[in-house]
């Protein structure tokens, strides 16, 4: 089902007013928190300005500033109803969503570093709520060669996450936005999976859940 968000309104509808309590509940992995924009093509990872960050991003934790969502970490893209949302992406932030946004990117990456990779209402919602954080973009286009070279670069005075941490932190993190506050203490650590589009979810050799990407 697609959440059609075609106004300012729309920052008040149901499914956004949940989805922002619940990101609330959501703490980054790692020391260093990338704030990238949000895309038409949803999930994020599947629109080509993404598939460009993500070359030099994905061993980091990334944060999509996005309204009426305000934000959303990249292993929560493929949960309802950040997946299929339809929004345009002109840039143009009314001072209420700068509001919710900022208090949200603030909240979450207190304490860590950040860089940023953003332009317009995006940039303004940090530079509004955070006091420290870089910004790399060049000229109002994170997908631009320069703003990419600059991700490069600065990201290598950063330390990264492997990718075990960063599966396990996925699971965990669906599950709390499921299941609630607590909900990330049903994925145990020595949890593994199987399977690529599906993944089975197993601790012990026994299935405790299957992880399904259908939307």
């Amino acid at each position: 089902m697609q959440v059609i968000c075609s106004s300012e309104e729309s920052l008040y509808r149901p499914e956004a007013v949940r989805w922002r309590e619940r990101m609330e509940m959501m703490k980054p992995l790692g020391d260093t928190v990338v704030l990238l924009p949000c895309s038409m093509k949803k999930p994020y990872s599947n629109s080509k300005s993404h598939q460009k960050f993500r070359k030099l991003t994905r061993s980091f934790q990334e944060l999509i500033v996005t309204s009426p969502f305000g934000i959303c970490p990249r292993e929560l893209e493929n949960t309802f109803p950040i997946q299929s949302y339809d929004v345009s992406t002109t840039g143009s932030w009314s001072s209420d969503e700068i509001e919710e946004t900022g208090k949200l990117i603030a909240k979450y990456c207190k304490g860590k570093n950040i860089v940023a990779n953003l332009a317009g209402g995006y940039l303004e919602s940090c530079e509004c709520y955070i006091d420290d954080f870089v910004n790399v973009c060049e000229d109002g286009r994170p997908t631009s060669p320069d703003s990419l070279y600059n991700l490069r670069m600065e990201l290598k005075n950063h330390q990264r996450i492997n990718r075990r941490e960063k599966t396990l932190h996925e699971l965990k993190s669906i599950a709390k936005y499921q299941f609630g506050i607590n909900g990330d203490k049903f994925i145990p650590d020595n949890v593994k999976t199987k399977g690529m589009y599906h993944k089975r979810i197993l601790s012990n050799g026994k299935q405790l859940a299957l992880l399904n990407k259908d939307y």
